[in-house]
């Protein structure tokens, strides 16, 4: 069963749910430039963000490193939970697999 054809007098156990900050719309301070290392041409990182739709995630992850609180474990973590949503949200069942290798 998937979420659109639940029977809806039934209980779903979807376990437990995690939402993580989008530092971007939250104007959290520091530098971003999508997917990819920083360098004199950020054209190559707009690319990445285009061919894989993880500019988003890329962002947040960037404005996650620039935050003192929270460890490059938590960051990349996140990153990947973030980019595994998407993948599950955004991509046809068939390609999911794929999705969440590119992650």
């Amino acid at each position: 069963n998937t979420k659109e054809d639940w029977n809806q007098n039934n209980v779903a156990n979807f376990g437990t749910v995690t939402i993580y900050p989008d530092r971007v719309a939250r104007g959290d301070p520091g530098n971003t430039n999508g997917c990819g290392p920083a360098s004199d041409w950020d054209g190559i990182n707009h690319v990445v963000d285009f061919l894989t739709g993880f500019g988003d995630m890329c962002d947040n992850h960037d404005l996650c490193y620039n935050n003192c609180n929270e460890s490059q474990e938590d960051c990349d973590l996140e990153f990947q939970k973030m980019m595994h949503s998407k993948c599950n949200d955004d991509i046809d069942y068939s390609s999911k697999d794929l999705c969440k290798s590119v992650a």
